[in-house]
């Protein structure tokens, strides 16, 4: 053949056991990167204990359309702004169907005053159907929420939303 007559060529396939150790030396590098890195992905996507409580199925009641946000003329949903009208029992059922959920909650929402209505009220307290009352909330969740009363006034209260464990 042609390539061992080369000079080049001989040398190149004499250092076999170099070449062997080099390729074998790239691989594992190559491989422990890929752990390394596969590593910090899974920690870095990893959801944190409570966030799901917190920010995805309590802040449902404010900021779903199918539960009491506020939704004007246009259809548009204001979130963070609970529709006074809206805030019922029956409502809650159509919201959150507790049919294969670990979490039941309690929503309570001062009642605000107004020119028509004024003075202290008793505020409103709603529950999800596996809502137990002998049991203590294992997380209360207070948010600073906008109310819709129906004559166009928007009242700052706080939402109290009280979350217990269902096994």
């Amino acid at each position: 053949m042609k390539i061992f007559s080369l000079k080049n060529g001989s040398a190149a396939i004499s250092n076999w056991i170099f070449w062997l150790l080099f390729v074998v030396a790239v691989g594992i590098g190559a491989l422990m990167i890929a752990y390394v890195l596969n590593i910090s992905v899974a920690e870095a996507s990893r959801i944190p204990v409570g966030l799901e409580d917190e920010l995805i199925l309590a802040s449902r009641f404010y900021n779903s359309e199918k539960c009491f946000a506020y939704q004007d003329e246009f259809r548009r949903i204001h979130k963070g702004v609970i529709d006074i009208s809206e805030f019922t029992q029956e409502n809650m059922e159509d919201c959150f169907q507790g049919s294969n959920v670990k979490y039941s909650f309690s929503l309570v929402l001062p009642v605000p005053s107004t020119s028509s209505n004024p003075g202290p009220h008793l505020p409103i307290d709603i529950n999800t159907s596996n809502w137990d009352e002998e049991k203590i909330a294992t997380k209360v969740i207070n948010e600073d929420i906008l109310i819709f009363s129906g004559n166009g006034i928007l009242t700052k209260e706080k939402l109290t939303i009280a979350i217990q464990n269902v096994k």
